[in-house]
C-alpha cells in the first residue's frame, strides 16, 4: 500500500505485525527491527520525520546487538535514518550516517553493486544540501557509471540518477550540460513510467523551467508545457528524486 501512495493505512498495517512481533519473536529479534524500520517508512513518507526517527534508532540498536555493525542491514537501517535526518534539516549529521553506510556497503557488497551506488547517491544529496555541488557531482557519477553497468541505460533508477547528477551541474551553473542531463533523463522516464507519472512531471517541469530561463529559442519547451500540468507547483532547482 505504501508503494500505491496509501501511507496511512500502510502504517495501520506495520503496527498489526509490530503487535504481533512484539508477542511472538519479542523486541530484541531481527525480525522485529524489520517491523521497526517498515513503520518507521511509512510514517517517513507521511512526513512524520521525528516519529520515524525514533523508529529507525531502535531499529538500529536492536541490529547492532545481533546482525552487528558491519552487517548490510545495519547499513540500510542507518541510510533510513540520515534520510530522515536529513529531512528535519541536519544533512551534516545525515552524511556521517551515510558515510558509514558507504563504507560498510563497500566491505560488504563491494563497489560494483547496485545497493552502492543507492549509497553514493544518498551521500551525494546530503553533501548538495550543504552548498558542495561539485562533490555531490562526482559521488552522483560514480552512481550513474555503476547504474549503467548493472540495471542499465534504459531502466527508471538509471534516469532518477540522471536528474540528480542534473541538479548538482546545474548548481554549478553548466546549463547546457544540465539540459541534456535532464532531457536524458526524461527520455528514460517517459517510455518507463508514463507521461503522468510523479518523477516524469518533476523532471518536466525541471526541464521546463531550465530552457524557459536559458534557451528560450528551444521548440522543446512547446512540448514539454503540454506535458506539465498547468500552474505548476514551484520546485527547488535542485530538487532531488528519491534514490533507489
Amino acid at each position: 500500500m505504501e508503494a500505491q501512495g496509501r501511507p496511512a493505512e500502510a502504517e495501520a498495517l506495520y503496527r498489526q505485525a509490530l503487535t504481533i512481533g512484539e508477542a511472538t519473536i519479542g523486541k530484541d529479534h531481527p525480525a522485529y527491527a524489520t517491523h521497526l524500520a517498515n513503520l518507521a517508512g511509512a510514517l517517513d513518507a507521511q512526513g512524520r520525520h521525528a516519529e520515524a526517527e525514533a523508529l529507525y534508532r531502535q531499529a538500529l540498536t536492536i541490529g547492532e546487538a545481533t546482525v552487528g555493525k558491519t552487517h548490510p542491514a545495519y547499513a540500510a537501517y542507518l541510510s533510513n535514518l540520515a534520510g530522515a535526518v536529513e529531512a528535519q534539516g541536519r544533512p551534516a549529521k545525515a552524511e556521517a550516517l551515510y558515510r558509514q553506510a558507504l563504507t560498510i556497503g563497500e566491505a560488504r557488497v563491494g563497489k560494483t553493486h547496485p545497493a552502492y551506488a543507492t549509497h553514493l547517491s544518498n551521500l551525494a544529496g546530503a553533501v548538495q544540501t550543504q552548498g558542495r555541488p561539485a562533490e555531490a557531482e562526482a559521488l552522483y557519477r560514480q552512481a550513474l557509471t555503476i547504474g549503467e553497468a548493472t540495471i542499465g541505460k534504459t531502466h527508471p533508477d538509471y534516469a532518477t540518477r540522471l536528474n540528480n547528477l542534473a541538479g548538482a551541474v546545474l548548481a554549478q551553473g553548466r546549463y547546457p550540460e544540465a539540459r541534456d542531463l535532464y532531457a536524458q533523463g526524461l527520455a528514460v522516464l517517459r517510455p518507463a513510467l508514463g507521461d503522468t507519472h510523479p518523477n516524469t512531471v518533476l523532471v518536466a517541469k525541471k526541464l521546463l523551467r531550465l530552457l524557459r530561463a536559458h534557451f528560450p529559442d528551444n521548440p522543446e519547451i512547446a512540448t514539454l508545457q503540454a506535458l506539465v500540468p498547468p500552474d505548476p507547483a514551484p520546485v527547488p532547482p535542485d530538487q532531488t528524486l528519491p534514490n533507489p
